[in-house]
């Protein structure tokens, strides 16, 4: 949604993933905001507006060169994204950045504030019900193949969820993941998940879930 809009690189998925395969790619990785594109009860919200990143840090950088405000209808944006991706061939990583940057870049502050006061012990089951509608979407689409596999968050080591506490956040978190993700794993069988770290120390192994189905 970010950096899609008038003459920015995501303004036109179909060119967007044709010009990906041509560069020889065959998969895209997205925060797919599912705590975001969907309210609690499971709908898609009508409507979402992401907005340039705030202040001077990280301008010229990534998607932070984001020039315009983009508004979106959730259910008709992850349609037209996730049939493009089928149409050019390509597959898609469902990840989510929602307890790293992506919220700085929502126009509704108040939508932003109640993902942001979810009390820590309870962000990743959060996570997994908003990725269990993102896939039932998916699934009642006729889209659900085009997803290669579902990452829980991105660089749990390195985002908000170490609020959780504790002596150590990462083995804090570890029975919380493997609950949000057995959740997943049951009403999905036919999909892979995993959650996402970041300069994991290989003598840290200890701290992986258990049902972690991809190395990420």
């Amino acid at each position: 949604v970010t950096y899609s809009g008038p003459g920015e690189p995501f303004a036109d998925l179909d060119r967007a993933f044709a010009e990906a395969v041509a560069r020889g790619y065959n998969t895209v990785r997205i925060c797919a905001m599912p705590l975001l594109m969907f309210d609690p009860q499971g709908q898609p919200r009508p409507s979402l507006t992401m907005v340039p990143w705030p202040g001077p840090l990280g301008k010229g950088t990534r998607w932070y060169t984001q020039r315009h405000a983009t508004t979106v209808h959730p259910a008709d944006w992850l349609t037209r994204f996730f049939t493009s991706a089928r149409q050019h061939g390509c597959q898609v990583i469902v990840s989510s950045w929602e307890y790293q940057q992506t919220l700085s870049f929502l126009a509704d502050r108040q939508l932003a504030e109640e993902v942001l006061s979810v009390p820590p012990t309870e962000r990743f089951d959060r996570l997994a019900t908003g990725f269990d509608h993102l896939l039932r979407f998916l699934r009642q689409q006729d889209l659900l193949e085009t997803v290669a596999y579902v990452e829980l968050h991105n660089e749990v080591n390195a985002s908000f969820l170490r609020e959780i506490g504790g002596d150590d956040p990462l083995v804090t978190m570890r029975p919380y993941l493997e609950r949000a993700l057995r959740f997943l794993q049951e009403r999905h069988p036919d999909v892979l998940f995993t959650a996402g770290y970041t300069n994991l120390p290989p003598y840290r192994a200890d701290i992986l879930p258990e049902n972690l189905q991809v190395m990420h």
